[in-house]
């Protein structure tokens, strides 16, 4: 259960015609919030890491290269959050427009 949970259904709350000291007041509670669904910047930066060591490791037969991608491996860990991972061999050189 998320706490401190901006109240986003109040009239007015989040508003196009807020003054600058209203969204300056409002910007840190909505990072907070965002903190406690998504990680604050530096958990997001250790799960990516932790998928960059992991596409390392398996990336150990220098003949494949091993990539990580997906929302997990961008360091979102929410439900419905997907992991992908390709195996690249790179026996192969892949073009993406070849002149005519």
């Amino acid at each position: 259960m998320i706490q401190n949970k901006p109240d986003i259904g109040q009239q007015g709350r989040f508003s196009a015609k807020m003054n600058h000291t209203e969204k300056d007041e409002l910007s840190p509670e909505l990072y907070h919030f965002l903190c406690n669904i998504v990680g604050s910047k530096d958990v997001v930066k250790a799960r990516r890491n932790i998928f960059k060591v992991l596409d390392f490791v398996k990336s150990y037969d220098r003949r494949f290269t091993f990539i990580s991608s997906g929302s997990k491996a961008e360091g979102l860990d929410l439900e419905g959050s997907d992991y992908d991972s390709m195996l690249v061999y790179d026996a192969f050189r892949v073009y993406e427009n070849i002149p005519h």
